[in-house]
């Protein structure tokens, strides 16, 4: 990660996460930080910043978890705690998709599910065209809202720990066109065609009558 990008990482981290003690005024305090940086060409690096040092192992687990979900060996991440902030820098492949505008989210999410609140902080270099995920929506115990703001993309993130932390999470991918509407679809272009289809057969058909009563009136 180049100086630059480091220096904007720090600003993210420790406005996100107040360095380390929330303000007493804050809405929905962050318990985890999350920036990711994209060039479009190679694997990303992220930086994970815990408001609270983890529990001996932790990261390690997390990553692991991480690498799981994109079928990668576990990422080796540099850990650091300056300023207060605990971070922990790992490069991972197979986080965005600069052709089709995707932002896998997920593996962003999930491993840390444990926590309520946590922000994703997307930085592109050069214009990303975000298709998904999108909006502010919410998806069981999982809600996110997103803010775009030229080549950068931020998801807010809360996960609902009323009955403690859940097991699994709802993907944020784009959801492809429900079953009903590809039938209802496929009916409808049907009946279209067919509807078509009888018109073109009954113009033949009353043009061969016509013709053949011409015929037939000629010959009387």
């Amino acid at each position: 990660m180049s100086s630059a990008w480091r220096l904007i990482l720090y600003l993210v981290l420790a406005l996100g996460l107040g360095g380390g003690s929330p303000p007493a005024a804050a809405q929905d305090p962050l318990d985890l930080q999350i920036a990711l940086f994209s060039t479009g060409s190679g694997p990303d690096t992220i930086a994970v910043a815990y408001r609270k040092p983890p529990p001996k192992g932790q990261i390690e687990k997390d990553m692991a978890e991480l690498g799981g979900m994109l079928g990668i060996p576990p990422p080796k991440a540099k850990i650091s705690g300056d300023g207060g902030i605990y971070v922990a820098e790992a490069i991972v492949p197979g986080l965005t998709n600069w052709s089709e505008g995707v932002v896998n989210l997920d593996p962003l999410v999930h491993p840390f599910r444990r926590f309520g609140v946590l922000r994703v902080s997307c930085f592109f270099q050069g214009p990303f065209p975000l298709k998904s995920p999108i909006g502010n929506e919410t998806r069981g115990r999982l809600r996110w809202e997103t803010t775009v703001n030229g080549t950068s993309v931020d998801y807010k993130v809360w996960v609902d720990q009323r009955d403690g932390p859940p097991e699994t999470l709802p993907s944020t991918a784009a959801r492809g066109t429900p079953v009903w509407k590809l039938i209802a679809g496929t009916a409808a272009i049907a009946l279209v065609v067919g509807g078509a289809v009888y018109l073109i057969v009954q113009v033949v058909l009353g043009r061969r009558r016509d013709a053949a009563g011409d015929t037939n009136a000629v010959r009387e």
